[in-house]
């Protein structure tokens, strides 16, 4: 590509060239520096504008939510954002961020050309190299180690969240012969408790809309979780179109978020006993006979006493919770009063459909998969499964069929040794093993184990809780190459930067989303041709498969024909529909009922004209699934006794030192701290939380949460988004402080004063902001900012909160403990 000069100009002037106006647009944008870096053909052609204006429909990726977005653009040049309003996942309405989507494409810090290290890694030094030498040197390496049987040896961490991209760096690290695939943490789902009682690996489908009582332990689905959007819609309209008091929302949490805010009634329960709470409903539930006698009979196990095949007699869930889970026991350990969790399970057990869900607050605990498996079983409690105000599941989109591999002896060898880190800590039964698993092997063993480590839009050593192990790893591997859009805290520490196009310059898809009533494929499409000397990351490991492997494992030309394949497998499938304004789920539903096939297209061709069109392909829930789909058990049943954890908990455990089975099963518990043993192990059961704080000299609780303004820290590039990060405290440009007055007085703190919090990890400062909205005995912080390296807008705003956490796991999954680390709080000299 040949070289084009970039000149930096305002927002206000970029809008004032392409014909915009100004006034409300731009106002309440920070106008100081708020550069965008334009090309100068770019500027040239502004100043020769005809105005002819367009808009074309492609999908938003600034975070995992993927909403449908129509671009507004003067000259083929896009200059503004709106939703799509036939886009079922969003209907026309977008968060922040989606607004934002110009200052990521014309962001002056993103790298425009492919760098090559000529420096000390973590400083300054990097040179410019082209693309051809670029990829001619990195697949020669990677050919070398191939041909030589190692190409375990070679690891990737993939932060890119397209369903498409993940597969294809999955077939591509075993095209290469490497187990060493990893994905971002904030990839985890969340379909634990369904493995736990169905044997599924799926993610839940909540049917709020339809629900009258609805029970929320944790999940703050209005500005965290999968698709917020989304759920905001659900939820207006659920308020807009029942009767006033007819749907009731409780949420139970240790603070009142917007999910929180927006609820009927708070519950205020302390950090990491939302299991506990729920154990405690179903005890009433049972007592008072207020559940689905009758689906319990019908299609669940081990609620009733039972004696197994050499005739051994198990204790079953009723009488397990009925012993030990009584409303005064659990008021202790939850802080919520007795007669209030009476009053939850009573309301629970008659207004129905009732619908208990949970996640964030309660899932990133190290009790996170036992307290979600309680919330869940409450749903099987009241049998409320496949029915309009309970829990779905949806259809899988059709997928695509990769190459079949060669059965080279020596790929196959390499590719079938043990991941690194794999042999560090005691295995999690359920979930990946993640990128702090695989750092914990480098460090701990030889880094001559991993020759060429391949970073894609992935930021471990912000996110990480053991920062220092990533720097030291990242400085021990030897060739460590990052494609992504911004030299952020890991990148610092690469010895190349590949740079990968914005999402505005990309072909890709997006979607199922975990959690919707619907499954959906959206296309997302190039709005402007590239800006800068980048490629889209899929054209990369494309190009690198066909040269360090053979043309026959890659037969694509490139990543835009793969994206053209997966939609030939959807029309070729003959589900679902192309969305369009006349296309509800109602009326599709009633369509397939009757036998229509969907799409009316007679050719390819056709079909994919209307998908650039309109955005995307969607096939709505179907809600008739006979119950034996939804059960994969061996006993083809929900069950109470989880015969899924017990096979998962003996393989786990051959690895554990000891004599015997028992024995090492034994161990496997104790190092991942569960405490429970023989049948209460198998069912949901509360566990303390475990944290190597001393509460003695930390007595208080740190939980943590995302910003709808800056998901997974990517709005920290965004000086808009930054203007607004803390609106809802006034505070601007900086991380806070958030803590119950009675708590901050107690420790000497003032709001809007300084303070600090601690922990075994660390402390940082902050400004302090007293809310009444939050649990005595808790401290409050939000995740994303305090980047050392994240461009000119986000290095050096507000503070990391991860700098605190101690690195703990759930103890049946790898997903991380974010919530729970003891902390002390004290006034810092400083004041604001």
């Amino acid at each position: 590509m040949k070289k084009d000069t970039v000149k930096l100009i305002t927002r206000r002037d970029f809008l004032k060239i392409t014909g915009m106006t100004v006034g409300g647009a731009a106002s309440s944008y920070w106008l100081l520096s708020d550069l965008m870096a334009v090309p100068q053909r770019l500027l040239e052609k502004m100043a020769n504008s005809r105005g002819e204006e367009s808009w074309q429909n492609t999908v938003c990726r600034q975070c995992t939510a993927g909403c449908g977005i129509a671009v507004r653009k003067i000259d083929n040049i896009p200059v503004y954002v709106k939703g799509n309003p036939i886009y079922p996942v969003n209907r026309g309405g977008v968060c922040p961020m989606a607004h934002t989507s110009m200052e990521v494409l014309f962001n002056p810090d993103r790298v425009k050309s492919p760098m090559l290290r000529r420096g000390t890694k973590g400083r300054e030094g990097w040179e410019e190299i082209g693309w051809k030498e670029a990829i001619a040197s990195l697949s020669q390496r990677l050919k070398e180690l191939i041909d030589r049987g190692e190409g375990h040896r070679i690891a990737m961490i993939n932060g890119d969240d397209s369903p498409l991209m993940r597969a294809v760096c999955q077939y591509w690290m075993k095209a290469m012969g490497s187990p060493n695939y990893f994905e971002d943490e904030r990839f985890t789902d969340n379909s634990i408790v369904v493995n736990l009682s169905q044997a599924m690996d799926t993610t839940p489908v909540y049917d709020i809309i339809n629900s009258r009582y609805i029970l929320n332990f944790g999940s703050n689905f209005l500005e965290e979780g999968n698709s917020p959007v989304y759920y905001n819609q659900i939820f207006g309209h659920l308020r807009e179109t029942t009767r006033e008091g007819s749907t009731t929302l409780v949420h139970i949490d240790s603070r009142i978020n917007l999910t929180g805010s927006n609820s009927d009634r708070w519950v205020a329960i302390r950090p990491g006993t939302h299991g506990a709470l729920a154990l405690g409903i179903a005890c009433v539930l049972i007592a008072d006979r207020l559940y689905d006698r009758s689906f319990i009979e019908a299609h669940t196990t081990g609620f009733k006493p039972f004696s197994d095949s050499s005739g051994r007699e198990h204790a079953g869930f009723e009488s397990f919770v009925r012993g030990n889970y009584y409303p005064e026991k659990v008021s202790q350990l939850t802080g919520v009063p007795a007669e209030t969790i009476v009053r939850l399970a009573e309301e629970f057990g008659t207004r129905k459909p009732a619908v208990a869900m949970s996640d964030d607050a309660a899932r990133y605990a190290t009790n996170g998969s036992f307290s979600q498996w309680a919330v869940y079983c409450l749903n099987a409690l009241v049998g409320n499964f496949q029915k309009k105000g309970g829990v779905y599941f949806s259809h899988p989109a059709p997928e695509i069929r990769f190459p079949r591999l060669s059965s080279d002896p020596a790929g196959k060898d390499s590719q079938h040794r043990p991941k690194v880190g794999e042999d560090i800590d005691p295995p999690s039964p359920f979930g990946d093993l993640p990128p702090d698993q695989f750092v914990k092997g480098i460090t701990a063993g030889d880094p001559a184990r991993i020759d060429t480590l391949i970073i894609i839009n992935s930021n471990p050593v912000f996110h990480s809780r053991q920062k220092d192990k990533w720097v030291r790893a990242l400085k021990e591997i030897e060739n460590v190459i990052y494609i992504g859009t911004f030299i952020d805290e890991t990148a610092k520490y690469a010895d190349a930067f590949l740079p990968d196009h914005s999402f505005l310059e990309k072909s890709d898809l997006s979607g199922p989303i975990p959690g919707l009533m619907f499954t959906h494929v959206g296309l997302q499409q190039p709005v402007i041709e590239p800006l800068f000397d980048t490629r889209q990351s899929g054209d990369v490991l494309i190009e690198l498969g066909k040269r360090a492997v053979t043309e026959d494992a890659f037969p694509w030309k490139d990543y835009e024909e793969l994206v053209l394949e997966r939609l030939r497998v959807i029309f070729e499938s003959g589900e679902g529909s192309v969305i369009s304004e006349s296309t509800y789920a109602q009326w599709v539903a009633y369509l397939k009922e009757r036998g229509w096939r969907l799409q009316q297209y007679q050719t390819f061709g056709a079909f994919r004209r209307t998908i650039m069109k309109n955005g995307g392909w969607w096939n709505p829930l179907d809600p008739f699934l006979p119950l034996k789909e939804i059960f994969r058990t061996k006993s083809g049943r929900f069950e109470f006794v989880s015969s899924h954890l017990k096979e998962r908990l003996a393989e786990a455990s051959q690895f554990a030192e000891g004599d015997s089975a028992a024995e090492k099963r034994d161990r496997l518990l104790s190092g991942l701290h569960i405490t429970a043993r023989g049948d209460d192990l198998l069912m949901p059961h509360y566990e303390v939380p475990f944290s190597l704080g001393k509460t003695e000299k930390f007595p208080l609780i740190l939980t943590i949460s995302e910003l709808l303004t800056n998901r997974n820290g990517a709005g920290a590039t965004q000086p808009s988004l930054l203007e607004m990060i803390g609106v809802q405290v006034g505070r601007y440009w900086k991380s806070w402080i958030e803590i119950n007055p009675l708590t901050g007085r107690e420790y000497g703190l003032k709001d809007r004063g300084m303070g600090w919090v601690e922990s075994t990890q660390g402390r940082i400062q902050g400004e302090v902001r007293f809310f009444e909205g939050i649990r005595p005995g808790v401290v409050h912080l939000h995740l994303g900012l305090g980047h050392t390296s994240y461009g000119r807008f986000g290095t050096g705003i507000g503070f990391n909160a991860t700098d605190l956490i101690e690195n703990h796991r759930d103890s049946l999954s790898y997903t991380p403990a974010l919530n729970g680390t003891p902390v002390k709080v004290s006034p810092s000299l400083r004041e604001v």
